[in-house]
């Protein structure tokens, strides 16, 4: 394990670059401020502050900047491959204490195997997301339903031509066809109900 350099503070124009051109600040505020009911704040001096909600259920944005969570998948996506190869893990679960000076490891073997296999799973599940977010754009106005035969001729091709992340994906949407063809017969109907009450006036 390297051991780990001071920490650097950013101020100024450098927070201002990482947390707002990297996709940061709308990324986190996402995922792990607004269903807390928070709101992290970049403030025009370049100062942050912290925003509180009323509400218990948190804070729901309007509209979700898409092309700031591309530069923030982009940004994140060599991070965690970085991390992964040098630590084994992106988010961490363990202390590491010691770590450094241990010459034989006290985790049991049955254990090291289980948490390599982990280690790929989670991997791999980021890669699925990623993939489904990057054909986000293209497909995400299509609401019919998934074809079952469609999804598993796609998935065996996929898998006959090495592409795991894109036949996986398929695999997934295959296994929950029912629930997701039911939820996208809730969601036309959301469709149709916000195109009457929120009909443009010509």
């Amino acid at each position: 394990m390297q051991k780990q350099k001071p920490l650097k503070k950013l101020k100024g124009d450098e927070l201002l670059d990482l947390l707002v051109n990297s996709g940061v600040l709308p990324e986190v505020n996402r995922t792990f401020f607004n269903p807390l009911g928070l709101n992290l704040q970049l403030e025009k001096d370049l100062t942050l502050s912290i925003e509180k909600a009323e509400e218990e259920w948190g804070i729901i944005q309007g509209t979700i900047n898409r092309l700031a969570l591309k530069v923030f998948m982009k940004f994140a996506l060599k991070k965690h491959q970085t991390r992964q190869q040098m630590a084994g893990f992106v988010i961490q679960t363990q202390d590491m204490i010691r770590k450094d000076k241990l010459e034989i490891p006290v985790t049991s073997p049955a254990t090291l195997k289980l948490d390599t296999l982990l280690k790929e799973v989670d991997q791999f599940a980021y890669n699925i997301k990623k993939r489904i977010m990057e054909k986000s754009k293209t497909y995400d106005q299509e609401l019919f339903d998934f074809d079952e035969a469609a999804l598993s001729y796609d998935m065996f091709e996929d898998l006959q031509h090495d592409r795991f992340v894109d036949g996986t994906a398929r695999a997934i949407f295959l296994n929950g066809i029912d629930r997701i063809n039911t939820r996208m017969k809730e969601i036309r109907k959301i469709e149709k109900d916000q195109k009457k009450v929120y009909k443009e006036k010509k």
